[in-house]
């Protein structure tokens, strides 16, 4: 679970039961001797993208790739081999953003098709004409996975393929930037998520309010973001990213996060230099908490006998810390005399900074 500004990591999914192969749809079944299916035990794969054909002395080797989705590369695992004229091996190479979400066979032209899809792409892998050999129903494929054998009764061989969780990579995180909250998320593989909710609740509070929604963009890999600026600062509040199915809604996450309070500042006026020749720079502060509401700030030049010589500023101001400049005229925009002059900021308060000019 995440907390404060930082990303977490979170696995959220469905199981699926389909069978032949104790849960399984076996995509691909023989009874020949020149076809070996691997591997022996099952292979789990995550994120299953494309098939590829090498060869091996009289063999062809038929080879499915798949992306682990806890580690940064990519691997591939052998499934089929054989040395058989009539059973064809094909390769099938989505484009990198697809993965392979589902298996069709079909008969064509005394050929049993074996065909994976992969988005709007097909392709055959398989296509044999021998007997004893079939390809059998649909296999739907949508993230961690397991290819698996299975010898059963008559001689045959059975490959299938086990859907068991959907690919579980959403990145998700909540930060505080610049008066709002920003929320990001990435997902990768969610083929049957039908839309995103992020919802915000106040902490130690069961209401939740929804912030936005969005739908989910498909299987492959797709980042969000959206930002929340109706908040309080010194609030904590509990931000939850829900992930809707059509079979149900399940909250992925949640993460509180604490609004931090503003800065507090207080009246303040310096002048640089303080023996003035052409001009002086003027650093004053604005009271009050960064970011609320702006104050009334007047900033004047006077001379010795009381008299205002300029008007520099009357406007409204936000909290916080800035900058003028006085350029030794007044206000006929006619340059001032040598001698002493004050300075003076009114918000609320009043503070005066003396100065002196000299040519």
């Amino acid at each position: 679970m995440g907390s404060g500004n930082k990303f977490v990591w979170v696995s959220c999914g469905i199981a699926i039961i389909c069978g032949n192969i104790q849960g399984a749809d076996f995509i691909f079944r023989t009874k020949n001797n020149g076809i070996d299916i691997q591997p022996t035990g099952g292979i789990q794969t995550g994120g299953l993208y494309k098939f590829t054909v090498s060869t091996s002395g009289d063999y062809k080797i038929l080879t499915a790739w798949f992306k682990r989705l806890t580690e940064a590369d990519s691997s591939s695992q052998e499934i089929i081999r054989t040395n058989l004229q009539d059973v064809e091996l094909q390769e099938f190479i989505p484009s990198p953003e697809e993965y392979i979400t589902q298996f069709t066979s079909a008969l064509s032209s005394n050929y049993s098709v074996l065909t994976a899809i992969a988005g709007s792409q097909t392709g055959d892998i398989v296509r044999a004409k021998i007997r004893g050999i079939g390809t059998q129903g649909t296999a739907v494929v949508a993230g961690f996975c397991e290819f698996v054998t299975s010898n059963t009764g008559g001689g045959w061989q059975e490959l299938g393929i086990t859907q068991g969780f959907a690919i579980e990579s959403v990145n998700w995180g909540c930060i505080y930037e610049k008066e709002k909250i920003v929320v990001t998320w990435t997902t990768e593989g969610k083929l049957n998520t039908d839309k995103w909710i992020v919802s915000r609740g106040i902490e130690e509070e069961t209401n939740y309010t929804m912030i936005c929604e969005y739908p989910n963009q498909g299987n492959g890999y797709y980042h969000y973001k959206t930002f929340d600026s109706t908040i309080t600062a010194g609030t904590t509040y509990s931000y939850r990213l829900l992930e809707v199915r059509a079979s149900d809604t399940i909250i992925c996450e949640e993460q509180p996060i604490k609004i931090p309070l503003p800065e507090k500042v207080f009246l303040s006026l310096f002048l640089s230099p303080n023996v003035i020749k052409n001009y002086v720079r003027i650093d004053y502060s604005v009271p009050g908490n960064v970011g609320t509401r702006e104050k009334n700030v007047i900033l004047k030049v006077y001379d010795l006998n009381g008299r205002v010589v300029k008007e520099i500023m009357n406007e409204m101001k936000k909290p916080g810390h800035y900058q003028a400049k006085w350029d030794c005229k007044d206000s006929n925009n006619k340059e001032v005399g040598q001698g002493v002059f004050f300075i003076m900021i009114r918000c609320g308060k009043v503070q005066t900074k003396k100065g002196v000019r000299v040519k």
